[in-house]
């Protein structure tokens, strides 16, 4: 069984597939620059970023918060682009948020900040971007990382 966040991001990519938007257009990884070319707009990755974690508590927990990025990328003119962004974006928020606690594999799972990508990445044929990211609370066995605690 893998690491508790893979079971997180594939648990998530397999709910976000089929959105009316991106359709089956959803990547487990980063996923720059986009080619519209090879038909992947509009679409979305998905990626864990960074995680922290309080040592393990006396019933043995590693209580860990981890950074979910969820990157949409669109493509078109100004105004079509950016509505299709938004689009995009509206139904990953209410897919993530209709799942919540992802049938006991996170504590809580909260929007915490949606962004233009990094200047420093290169979104390629996307015309318009947002990085929406998420706070992840969960648990793993001190012993275990694939078992939650």
């Amino acid at each position: 069984m893998p690491h508790v966040r893979q079971q997180i991001r594939d648990r998530l990519v397999a709910d976000l597939t089929g959105l009316p938007t991106s359709g089956n257009r959803i990547y487990p990884a980063k996923r720059t620059p986009w080619d519209h070319t090879a038909g992947q707009l509009p679409g979305i990755a998905l990626y864990t970023d960074t995680e922290t974690a309080v040592p393990a508590d006396k019933a043995g927990r590693h209580l860990r918060t981890l950074t979910l990025v969820v990157e949409c990328a669109a493509r078109g003119d100004d105004r079509g682009a950016e509505d299709s962004l938004d689009t995009l974006c509206a139904e990953v928020e209410a897919a993530i948020a209709a799942i919540g606690g992802l049938d006991g594999l996170v504590q809580q799972v909260s929007l915490v900040r949606t962004a233009p990508p990094p200047e420093d990445v290169d979104i390629g044929d996307a015309t318009a971007a947002k990085r929406l990211e998420y706070s992840v609370r969960y648990a793993t066995s001190e012993t275990d990382a694939q078992a939650v605690a």
